[in-house]
């Protein structure tokens, strides 16, 4: 056993668990979320970030916040693997979005009202393996939306209603070897929209209104 002096006191005791310095940095659970460890559920507690709970978070739930406009904050959270921010109402997703959350291995973004993904939104996740879009009605993909998510293997744009795709869209997606596009509303492929997927193996273009493919 330890003396409570010996707790939060900057040295570890507890050579195997490291429990004696392990929460140490947590303040009090924000108001309208619930905190389990590192683990912070703010389901419909209309925030517009992370609150500053832990550096040390490594999942924060935002689903059905009301959020309109994504602001990160100024803290970096290097430790947190799952950002959840489904159901809300985002209509944009800006230039250098996530920069704050470089180890991030999950983002939700399904069910908002994105239309348009901007160049570099993702900059910076090159750990992210999986990214949910579905459920947003998007019109416009952007060159280089895609850029950094160099470990994606599987993106789903099914059904989003996808009117046009600018060139190099999926550049540097190095690990993307599944894309679904089906059930959108493409007319045209740009000669340079899958340029750089060179571990592309399955493409699905089903139920669009192809009537151009340029070379």
């Amino acid at each position: 056993c330890l003396h409570w002096s010996e707790v939060c006191d900057g040295f570890v005791q507890c050579k195997r668990s490291v429990d004696d310095e392990e929460l140490c940095d947590i303040s009090q659970c924000p108001q309208y979320c619930q905190c389990i460890g590192f683990a912070l559920d703010c389901t419909g507690s209309f925030l517009f970030t992370v609150p500053e709970y832990s550096l040390n978070i490594r999942a924060a739930n935002l689903r059905r916040s009301n959020l309109k406009h994504w602001k990160q904050g100024t803290m970096c959270f290097k430790f947190m693997h799952r950002l959840d921010l489904s159901y809300n109402n985002l209509v944009q997703i800006k230039y250098h979005s996530f920069t704050k959350f470089p180890y991030l291995w999950e983002l939700d973004l399904s069910s908002n009202n994105l239309s348009t993904i901007q160049a570099k939104s993702f900059w910076n996740l090159k750990f992210l393996k999986t990214l949910s879009v579905l459920g947003n009605v998007f019109k416009l993909i952007l060159s280089y939306s895609f850029d950094s998510l160099a470990n994606v293997m599987n993106l789903n744009l099914s059904g989003t209603q996808i009117l046009f795709i600018q060139s190099r869209a999926f550049c540097n997606m190095e690990m993307l070897s599944f894309l679904d596009l089906s059930k959108n509303r493409l007319h045209i492929i740009e000669k340079d929209t899958f340029l750089c997927l060179e571990q592309l193996r399955h493409l699905n273009l089903l139920d669009n209104k192809l009537n151009k493919v340029n070379q």
